[in-house]
């Protein structure tokens, strides 16, 4: 329900082409958390989503509180330059937050971008337009 925190690795169930898109299928690089292909390496007591390629996506179905403006900040890591993460509601795009370089792989910074959502229930798809991100969580508010 959002307002509320995503964790990244709690994308929705369904497997490839349907709650997600990995350019790897096959293995869970990381090992951690789930049986799919997408690679999720522990942190902490937390996890996190990694070696993310451009042109790939992960959904996860919402229940917005509201309609209005949504805040959406996302906890991003990458010694890269350059990595966009576009927001798709309910296959519309309806954002995209630019990541800068962060310093490092586990050097993580919150990246801000808005978003208008109707009260109800949505998919909502983070697609990696440019990888090389570690993805940790956004919390919407």
């Amino acid at each position: 329900r959002l307002p509320g925190m995503i964790e990244a690795e709690n994308y929705d169930k369904g497997g490839q082409n349907i709650a997600y898109y990995d350019r790897s299928p096959g293995v869970n690089k990381g090992g951690a958390y789930r049986k799919d292909c997408i690679d999720i390496w522990p942190m902490g007591k937390n996890y996190y989503v990694g070696s993310i390629n451009a042109g790939e996506w992960l959904e996860y179905t919402v229940n917005a509180g509201y309609t209005g403006s949504y805040r959406l900040d996302f906890r991003v890591a990458t010694p890269n330059s350059g990595a966009k993460i576009q927001v798709l509601l309910d296959g519309k795009a309806v954002c995209t937050v630019n990541v800068p370089n962060t310093g490092a792989w586990n050097q993580y910074q919150t990246k801000t971008a808005t978003a208008n959502l109707t009260a109800g229930q949505h998919v909502l798809q983070f697609k990696f337009i440019q990888g090389g991100v570690n993805f940790d969580s956004v919390f919407i508010d």
